[in-house]
């Protein structure tokens, strides 16, 4: 994970998905690592394009392959600081595209507020055949 400035904070590590019954720890992450905007080394160079925001980094690496501009928390949903809200500044528009469950509807919902000078957008994904976020499709 990158700071604003490019330079590596922490690294985080997530778990093989053939060790999921034996390992119930899904991530870890390297000392001294807090919640971070993941991508937001992306936002510097931005003037008056669209930003989405995901609940995991996943989710924003299968954006950015699609060509889109995509960040996401290191922490979750439930995690944004109110702080990141400035590295915006230059964005036309902010998505949230959070995961369709409550946890994910909600807190787009409380993250949003936060963009009080922006038009923010919710996502709504689908709730159809075990679809619950944009790197299932």
């Amino acid at each position: 994970v990158f700071d604003e400035h490019t330079r590596v904070i922490f690294f985080k590590l997530r778990r093989l998905p053939e060790q999921e019954e034996t390992n119930p720890i899904k991530y870890r992450y390297t000392k001294d690592a807090e919640a971070s905007l993941y991508g937001v080394e992306l936002l510097n160079d931005l003037l008056n394009e669209p930003v989405i925001i995901t609940e995991g980094e996943l989710d924003s690496l299968v954006l950015r392959d699609l060509g889109f501009i995509a960040v996401s928390s290191t922490g979750g949903a439930a995690t944004f600081n109110s702080r990141w809200v400035d590295y915006f500044d230059k964005v036309s528009a902010v998505f949230f595209a959070f995961d369709n469950d409550e946890v994910g509807i909600r807190e787009a919902i409380n993250h949003a507020k936060l963009f009080t000078n922006k038009d923010v957008f919710i996502v709504d994904i689908p709730k159809v055949n075990g679809i619950k976020d944009v790197s299932n499709y």
